[in-house]
């Protein structure tokens, strides 16, 4: 049984459930697979603009995992000083991990992205900041690249926001085969989406 713990907390941006949507999809494919939310304390989770969710494990409580993903959304700021949230992350460094849109905040604050490439959030809306610039001024040891995804083998991190859908599918292909992710992206009737995303921003894979 693959297990997959995906890392929400306050201010994670709702269109990233997705993530949990398309792995409870996926069990229509392979059987033998089993996601939840987990948070620090466990429990009810606020998320941007108030949709609640429950974590089903806290960080004290959360089995072992053969993949983490890390969620991203405005509340990152708070995630990338929080030495609880790093020591999680940075106790499966040795587990496939990866992030999707801002989550690379969190990712790169616990060191394990320096020196490397990775990715982030490349759209924003009129009046925000650049996350590139964001991500650069706080990370400046970090390699930006603006594919749709960067494969470091067991780290992996995704761009923005409906993107989490082909991180979810890229972790399929990691945990079974990209057979596996295919049939999946079909069954969600999100080939040609992803084929086009492909097209457009592709996957770098890079030196771990």
């Amino acid at each position: 049984m693959k297990k997959i713990g995906i890392f929400v907390y306050e201010g994670v941006e709702p269109i990233e459930m997705a993530i949990f949507g398309t792995f409870s999809m996926a069990k229509r494919v392979v059987a033998d697979l089993d996601m939840f939310l987990v948070s620090q304390d466990g429990g009810d989770v606020i998320l941007a603009n108030g949709l609640v969710v429950k974590a089903h494990h806290s960080f004290s409580s959360c089995p072992p995992i053969d993949a983490l993903i890390i969620c991203g959304g405005p509340g990152w700021p708070k995630q990338v000083n929080n030495p609880e949230a790093l020591q999680f992350i940075e106790a499966h460094r040795e587990t496939l991990t990866a992030s999707v849109c801002t989550g690379a905040m969190i990712f790169a604050a616990t060191g394990l992205l320096d020196g490397k490439v990775a990715t982030t959030k490349a759209s924003y809306a009129d009046g925000e900041v650049d996350p590139f610039e964001v991500f650069r001024g706080r990370f400046p040891k970090v390699e930006l690249s603006r594919a749709g995804i960067v494969d470091l083998g067991k780290q992996v991190t995704g761009g923005g926001v409906s993107l989490c859908i082909d991180t979810a599918l890229h972790v399929l292909a990691k945990l079974y085969d990209e057979e596996t992710a295919d049939k999946v992206a079909r069954v969600i009737c999100y080939d040609v989406a992803r084929a086009a995303n492909m097209r457009e921003r592709g996957i770098q894979v890079a030196a771990a």
